[in-house]
């Protein structure tokens, strides 16, 4: 893959992680009859999710580890 823009963030690790991250607390919140161990599992999965996106990235070799730690971190953020 030839990336011509800039990659520090990685804009797709950002908005994985907001969207996933925003999602896992909905999930969360929104269900308050579910078992503890169900919510967690949802949860797990959601950002499993995020993280797999991210790790895509490195894996694609469009973008630097660094890159996507600092995408995660600007998403959590």
């Amino acid at each position: 893959v030839h990336e011509t823009s800039f990659s520090f963030p990685s804009g797709h690790a950002v908005f994985a992680t907001v969207v996933f991250g925003m999602l896992a607390v909905i999930v969360a919140r929104s269900f308050p009859g579910l078992s503890r161990w169900g919510r967690a599992a949802i949860v797990a999965g959601l950002v499993g999710l995020g993280a797999s996106v991210a790790l895509s990235r490195i894996w694609l070799a469009v973008h630097y580890p660094s890159d996507v730690a600092g995408g995660v971190v600007l998403g959590l953020g």
